[in-house]
């Protein structure tokens, strides 16, 4: 058998089982619990002294206004792929910061790699009925009244 051959061969039965994990697995993925997500960002700004307030004109990306003094954020459940970011980028004014809570960790921009990773793995944990985990990204504008270093963001997960 030649190189070519066991190439064709190989290709096929990868054809072949990839095919098969779309017939035998659901498609449709898990449904992602924003109202959850909202719900415990706001318990956890509620413990740091904020007064929270729902966000009508949001509510699609589970929006949560809090507001503690000088300091005013807006916590937006957004997308793990970050097609997203220009609507939390729209919500922000220049001199707002920017952050994105994942796994309890701030970052200035949305770590995309790492978000979609973690989110496709809970899809195939999913489809492959075995325990996992979903890990919500969330987008935080925050007013230039906010200090938010050291904050100790909470490092969330839902059941699959």
């Amino acid at each position: 058998m030649t190189a070519a051959r066991i190439h064709e061969a190989a290709l096929l039965l990868l054809l072949c089982i990839g095919l098969s994990l779309k017939i035998l697995l659901p498609s449709k993925p898990p449904p992602y619990p924003v109202p959850i997500v909202s719900e415990t960002f706001a318990a956890f700004l509620q413990s740091r002294g904020f007064t929270v307030i729902p966000s009508a004109s949001l509510a699609d990306l589970g929006a949560v206004r809090a507001i503690s003094g000088p300091c005013e954020l807006l916590a937006l459940n957004v997308v793990p792929q970050g097609w997203q970011r220009d609507v939390v980028r729209s919500q922000a004014e220049p001199e707002d910061t920017i952050l994105f809570i994942f796994d309890g960790t701030a970052y200035a921009e949305q770590p995309v790699l790492l978000t979609w990773v973690a989110h496709y793995h809970a899809r195939l944990t999913h489809s492959l009925h075995m325990n996992g985990v979903l890990r919500p990204v969330i987008a935080i504008v925050a007013s230039p009244g906010c200090d938010l270093t050291g904050m100790n963001w909470p490092k969330m997960t839902i059941a699959n």
